[in-house]
């Protein structure tokens, strides 16, 4: 990165105006203060560094920190751990992503969109996507409903739990749910989910084992 600011900086220092160029001197500079604030200034600490990965078998990239950054960096650094996880999905294959909370990236079209492709093409090379949100509601806002839409009919396998507080008709036409399916899950039991495999759909009841209970206790997170 820190080389390729210093090479583009010394692009903007000698342009030449009475020269033909592919771009012009404002993009040089706008591209020169983007590198810099990622090389030297604020941003630095997100790019720059060596990690403390040990063993590349287990990832996980957590963006807590990142959401209250401007979006700038944070569709920047999304790109990036999208093209990661593109890159051992399709290219190295046998590999498996989850993406906790999609919600929270739903006004970045572009990334639902890389999203959606890959969930496609990942089963040729023997990987899988796993997608998980609490907030169904946040996928029907009516500017994206079109493209977060195919997410829901895309997986083989699904796990749905107690809807919440959204509209019945809504829940149901998103997840192409049955009336009868949606029945088993619309009271908020503790532990109760709907598993569907393709055609078929199997009612579960997960128990904690008995020493996660001692670990954790039994209040369920409340």
């Amino acid at each position: 990165m820190q080389d390729l600011y210093d090479f583009i900086e010394k692009e903007f220092m000698i342009f030449d105006k009475e020269k033909k160029h592919l771009y012009t001197e404002d993009t040089l500079q706008n591209i020169c203060l983007g590198l810099h604030s990622m090389c030297k200034g604020a941003e630095s600490k997100y790019f720059n560094g060596h990690t403390n990965i040990r063993d590349s078998r287990f990832l996980c990239f957590g963006v807590k920190g990142l959401m209250d950054t401007n979006k700038r960096l944070k569709d920047t650094l999304l790109f990036n751990i999208l093209s990661y996880m593109s890159n051992q999905l399709l290219g190295r294959g046998n590999t498996v992503a989850s993406i906790d909370e999609l919600y929270l990236f739903l006004s970045n079209m572009t990334a639902i969109e890389y999203i959606r492709n890959a969930m496609k093409r990942v089963r040729k090379k023997e990987s899988s996507i796993i997608l998980a949100s609490q907030n169904i509601e946040d996928f029907l806002i009516p500017e994206i409903k079109e493209f977060t839409k195919p997410l829901f009919s895309i997986p083989t396998h699904q796990f749905l739990f107690n809807a919440g507080n959204i509209e019945p008709k809504a829940y149901m036409d998103t997840l192409q749910l049955e009336k009868s399916e949606f029945d088993l899950i619309r009271y908020p039991e503790r532990g109760s989910c709907l598993c569907r495999c393709g055609n078929e759909g199997y009612m579960l009841q997960v128990i904690a084992p008995a020493f996660k209970e001692k670990l954790f206790g039994n209040a369920g997170g409340r």
